[in-house]
C-alpha cells in the first residue's frame, strides 16, 4: 500500500482565531519564538490537547531555542537545527524535514550545506542532492550498527551501544 504523501490528521486542528486561554498564549509564543506570522498545522493539531501542546512546546523551546528560556546552549542554532534535520530525515518525517529546512534557511544555510549535512547523516534531500558515495554510505551503516549494538565492538561495551536505544535507520 503506497504511503500517503499528504497524511491528514484524525482531529480538526485548532484555528488560531478560535484559540483561547493557554492555547492562545502558546500560539503567540510559537509565532514570536520562531519568527512566524502563523501557527503551523502541527501545533494546531497538538492544541486539541492543551496539556500535550504545552508539554511538547515547552520541551522543544527549551532544546531548540534555549536563549528564549534563559538557558545557554552548548550548540549554536544552526548545529541544533542540522541535527534535528538529520534525525527528521532518518525518521522520514516530512513535516519535520520542511520545518527544520526552513529554520536552517532563515539562519542563512544554503543548499550545498544542507546537502552536506544530509550526506553526513546518510540521507539525501528530496530531488536535490545525490546519494553519498558508496564508501561513505558503508561507513554510515557501520557506525549505525556499532551504535545500535549489532557488532562485536558494541557488544564489548562501546559507549552508545544498544542499551541506549536505536539510532538512525540502519
Amino acid at each position: 500500500m503506497p504511503r500517503d504523501e499528504h497524511p491528514t490528521s484524525t482531529v480538526s486542528p485548532v484555528e488560531e482565531r478560535e484559540a483561547t486561554g493557554r492555547v492562545a498564549e502558546i500560539f503567540d509564543d510559537i509565532k514570536t519564538t520562531k519568527g512566524l506570522d502563523f501557527v503551523p498545522r502541527f501545533w494546531r493539531v497538538i492544541a486539541t490537547n492543551p496539556m500535550q501542546l504545552e508539554l511538547v512546546w515547552t520541551t522543544l523551546k527549551t532544546l531548540m531555542h534555549p536563549e528564549k528560556v534563559g538557558r545557554t546552549a552548548k550548540l549554536d542554532p544552526a548545529t541544533r537545527e542540522m541535527v534535528a534535520l538529520a534525525v527528521s530525515a532518518t525518521n522520514a518525517c516530512s513535516y519535520c524535514i520542511n520545518s527544520h529546512t526552513a529554520a536552517l534557511r532563515k539562519l542563512g544555510i544554503d543548499e550545498e550545506a544542507l546537502g552536506e549535512g544530509m550526506a553526513i547523516a546518510g540521507q539525501r534531500l528530496p530531488d536535490r542532492a545525490r546519494r553519498p558515495p558508496a564508501a561513505l554510505s558503508a561507513l554510515i551503516r557501520k557506525a549505525r550498527r556499532i551504535v545500535n549494538g549489532r557488532t562485536p565492538e558494541a557488544r564489548s561495551g562501546l559507549p552508545g551501544s544498544a542499551s541506549r536505544g536505536r539510532v538512525g535507520n540502519g
